[in-house]
């Protein structure tokens, strides 16, 4: 029963992350804001609730729930074009903490 309604969480997860980027087309920065609001939340559930039995599972789900919140922070700082040297602190922090967390939580 866990794995279907996490399959339930997922597909609205997803169908959301869609829609927030298909009607943010005017407001490009509120729609990146939110979907990375979105991802950080799932993360968050992925690495809390454990959806599935096997853990290498679980490890790669919530690697790729922190990637993909990645990638947005990553397409934010894109779109400010702020300064080279704190984007690359940044997104050495968040990478690090991604393979931290990775490590730590089995």
């Amino acid at each position: 029963l866990l794995s279907f309604a996490w399959e339930l969480i997922t597909l609205v997860y997803k169908t959301s992350l869609g829609m927030t980027r298909l009607l943010s087309t005017q407001h490009h920065t509120l729609g990146l804001q939110v979907s990375l609001w979105l991802s950080i939340g799932y993360l968050v559930l992925v690495l809390t609730v454990w959806p599935y039995r096997h853990n290498g599972l679980n490890i790669l789900s919530g690697f790729f729930a922190g990637l993909n919140a990645h990638i947005v922070y990553s397409l934010i700082q894109m779109e400010k074009d702020s300064d080279s040297l704190f984007w690359n602190v940044t997104a050495a922090a968040v990478t690090l903490t991604i393979l931290v967390t990775m490590v730590l939580v089995p």
